[in-house]
């Protein structure tokens, strides 16, 4: 898998997505209209760049990426009030 559907967005009930061991690089602005999530895993994604409108997941409790470069964390980050795991965050800065 190398780029998640815009479509993504229309899975509006969904709780948990795996993504982790893929090739993807860039998350879709329209996984930001997953207001039931919960679980997001992105771990060993290689590098990965997310959505500036993260934190409209609210819910999202569980966001992994272990082993993953990432390109850039949305300015908002800090409003991701229910996270309750989250890896150690570092930020490539290429």
């Amino acid at each position: 898998l190398r780029e998640v559907p815009d479509s993504v967005g229309d899975l509006k009930h969904l709780q948990s997505l795996d993504l982790s061991w893929t090739m993807i690089q860039k998350l879709p602005n329209s996984i930001c209209l997953l207001y039931n999530l919960l679980i997001l895993k992105l771990n060993f994604c290689s590098v990965l760049e997310f959505p500036l409108n993260l934190h409209k997941l609210t819910k999202l409790r569980c966001l992994e990426f272990e082993g993953t470069k990432v390109r850039k964390m949305p300015m908002h980050f800090g409003e991701l009030k229910n996270l309750r795991v989250l890896n150690p965050v570092f930020v490539d800065r290429n």
